[in-house]
């Protein structure tokens, strides 16, 4: 599991919860678990052979129509605390800055509050912080606050 959200830039308990929603959804187990390793069932199997001509159009429509992100050269500003830096974004802009190599990522560190009025004014981007709740089950509560196009 952990190796596959890897691959999709995704958590292993995210992947975890797309699978058990698949599975709803068709009314089928997926996998099965066999010591540390989940192992495909015969219903993960047959979607497979259905989806795997599917997948390979969807890759032949990306290969066709390429990001350009050589060429892209825009500014993006984000802001966050310090931890959040730290402990959860270290991984998500390595990938960023490999995939816009030529994009202008900065990131600022500050507090909630200077980070709601630097959206407020423009100066930044993205905000991502972070609020404390039951430290025993989910430490910190992640919130995007951004600028969204007007209508």
């Amino acid at each position: 599991m952990t190796a596959a959200a890897r691959q999709i830039c995704l958590s292993p308990a995210a992947v975890s919860l797309q699978i058990r929603h698949l599975s709803g959804e068709l009314g089928a187990e997926l996998f099965t678990r066999v010591g540390h390793k989940l192992v495909p069932t015969l219903a993960a199997e047959r979607l497979q052979r259905r989806l795997g001509p599917l997948v390979d159009a969807l890759q032949a429509i990306h290969e066709d129509f390429p990001l350009e992100t050589v060429h892209d050269t825009r500014l993006f500003v984000l802001a966050t605390g310090l931890t959040t830096l730290i402990y959860q974004l270290r991984q998500p802009l390595s990938e960023l800055c490999r995939k816009f190599p030529r994009n202008d990522i900065q990131v600022h560190i500050g507090t909630t509050e200077s980070i709601v009025s630097d959206l407020e004014l423009r100066r930044i981007d993205l905000g991502i912080v972070a609020t404390h709740r039951n430290v025993l089950h989910h430490p910190f509560r992640i919130h995007l606050l951004g600028r969204f196009p007007e209508h």
